[in-house]
């Protein structure tokens, strides 16, 4: 069965009620959500914990992050995921133009793949975008982590980096962002307008004809659900201000070093309403499995009493 929960609110309190007052734990919480039978339904609660990550809500890919001209409409024909390019997938991106934005290794994995496919595809091509310029630097569009301690991310951003060199697989455009997307009525594909993120680039003439389109540039999260509560969230990441704040203090870019926050970093102003997961985390790339685990650890210290709760022991113990 399928329940998708649609918003999390207090049974006699409005949102404007009772601000920093713990007296609105006295209230239970109201969930209402819809079956796959498509009727909504509610439940109450004395605690609930958010999980339900950013993988869904995808980022915009035009300027500034906010949509390109064209892309509201054109968006369930644009890919935000890591291509499937197994099975049936092959052909649609076999032989054909694939545009790829993103400076993430989500589009460092999209592009060697795309390339892989050229050997069964000849005349596949991959026009890559991404917003910083990096020409300067003869390592390529991706910048490694010194010393990584993860061999396989570093030889992903190197074989990515390498497919750049030539051009003759992957050409790199950098210092772009996408302006607006129109549909190629001729060849079923898509027009494609850039546009330099800096005065120092020239701005491309002439649109990029491609066949599809793969933005692999990022999730946010969904606050909809916890719209009438009161949660506050960072400016910048939109996660959960606590944690934010101590995730904020932290400058490396290797998400195995970054450090985690305390229990009270999972506080939020609304009583017994927790985020856990990739959603507390919200536009921050950094967030591990490991993290999540350590998060659930942390909160039944403080909801269950249970210090000793031993979460990769469970784990360990369903997989025999």
């Amino acid at each position: 069965s399928y329940t998708e929960v649609l918003s999390v609110s207090r049974i006699g309190a409005l949102k404007t009620d009772l601000p920093g007052n713990t007296a609105r734990a006295d209230q239970p919480l109201r969930i209402l959500f819809r079956g796959n039978d498509g009727q909504t339904q509610t439940a109450t609660a004395r605690v609930v914990i958010d999980t339900t990550g950013v993988y869904g809500n995808p980022n915009w890919l035009g300027p500034g992050g906010a949509p390109a001209r064209g892309e509201t409409e054109l968006r369930d024909h644009i890919t935000y995921e890591i291509p499937d390019l197994t099975g049936d997938n092959e052909a649609r991106y076999g032989n054909q133009h694939t545009l790829v934005i993103g400076a993430g290794y989500s589009a460092a994995t999209t592009v060697t793949r795309l390339a892989d496919l050229k050997a069964r595809w000849p005349q596949t091509q991959v026009t890559w975008v991404t917003r910083r310029n990096h020409a300067g630097d003869a390592s390529g569009p991706l910048l490694e982590i010194d010393g990584d301690s993860l061999p396989a991310r570093s030889g992903l951003v190197q074989a990515a980096n390498q497919l750049t060199t030539d051009g003759s697989v992957v050409h790199h455009v950098g210092g772009m962002s996408v302006e607006a997307i129109t549909r190629d009525e001729t060849s079923e594909g898509f027009l494609v307008n850039l546009e330099p993120t800096d005065d120092a680039q020239v701005a491309q003439q002439a649109p990029l004809a491609v066949d599809q389109i793969v933005a692999n540039v990022g999730y946010r999260p969904d606050d909809e659900i916890f719209r009438e509560l009161h949660v506050h969230q960072c400016y910048a990441t939109s996660g959960p201000m606590k944690l934010a704040a101590t995730l904020s203090q932290d400058a490396t870019q290797d998400c195995l070093l970054q450090a985690g926050g305390g229990p009270e970093t999972l506080i939020n102003p609304e009583p017994n309403f927790y985020i856990l997961g990739s959603k507390s985390y919200g536009r921050n790339p950094h967030f591990l499995f490991s993290h999540g685990l350590d998060q659930v650890q942390q909160l039944f210290t403080m909801i269950g009493e249970r210090n000793d709760l031993d979460l990769y022991e469970s784990i360990r113990n369903l997989a025999t």
